[in-house]
């Protein structure tokens, strides 16, 4: 991958422990993923609820989204999509979601069995492993090299990193 993001702003919206008092933690997982070219979140955790109180309460507006990837189909990865998706329909904002195997969800939604090019510099590694299917993140950063962002790496880090 040639291409690059100069700048990307990541912010853990959702994980298992939270140190500020304002914030909701729970077991789940959801990252505000912004470069220069797309605004997305990985995976929605278990209650979107609990992800737009984070994001309002870090000042992160969830309205600048313009992909979903959810990276499995674990309840506390992808529970909160389809209230995810009821939020951006209420607000009038159309949204791609990148999915890791096929499953219906009432949107433009893209089956990310191969790698999916979201922006320059920024691409799903597509479906990986033979039971559980789950898909990784990669940011390819101009001074850094490649970030890739996992949500539990059920595949392996070495076959997610292969790819």
């Amino acid at each position: 991958m040639n291409e690059v993001v100069e700048r990307v702003k990541l912010v853990f919206l959702v994980d298992n422990r939270c140190y500020n008092p304002e914030l909701i933690s729970t077991w789940g997982l959801s990252i505000f993923v912004e470069t220069e070219h797309c605004t997305l979140l990985f995976d929605v955790n278990s209650e979107w609820s609990i992800v737009a109180h984070n994001a309002n309460k870090l000042g992160i507006n969830i309205n600048d989204v313009n992909y979903i990837v959810i990276s499995h189909w674990h309840g506390d990865h992808a529970g909160g999509l389809c209230d995810a998706i009821k939020y951006f329909k209420r607000i009038g904002k159309h949204i791609k979601i990148i999915i890791p195997s096929m499953r219906q969800v009432g949107e433009e939604v893209i089956i990310g069995n191969n790698p999916v090019k979201l922006s320059r510099g920024v691409l799903t590694t597509g479906s990986l492993g033979f039971i559980l299917k789950e898909q990784s993140l990669i940011l390819n950063l101009r001074y850094y090299g490649p970030l890739v962002l996992v949500g539990c790496a059920h595949p392996g880090l070495r076959n997610i990193l292969r790819r």
